[in-house]
């Protein structure tokens, strides 16, 4: 319940790819996933098939983020993604 209350606060000043990708991580480990490689795939993965899923295909509007840098990969990811 911790990961989710931080997960909601963060949600908006570092946008939903940070967030998932740490919410993602962290709930790997609390799980007990020990191969970092898996883990890193494996949340990239995930976080790529929400972003689609919910940017693309159901049209929402997902926050970009306040910090530079992130906001950025944002704006790229949607501008590979818009044309599907």
């Amino acid at each position: 319940m911790i990961m989710l209350m931080v997960m909601a606060w963060a949600y908006e000043p570092l946008g939903f790819l940070a967030t998932c990708i740490l919410f993602l991580i962290g709930y790997g480990i609390l799980l007990g996933e020990r191969r970092p490689w898996f883990l890193a795939v494996t949340v990239l993965v995930i976080t790529l098939i929400l972003y689609v899923g919910f940017s693309v295909f159901l049209g929402v509007m997902l926050p970009r983020g306040y910090v530079p840098f992130l906001r950025q990969i944002a704006l790229f990811l949607e501008s590979v993604f818009q044309h599907l």
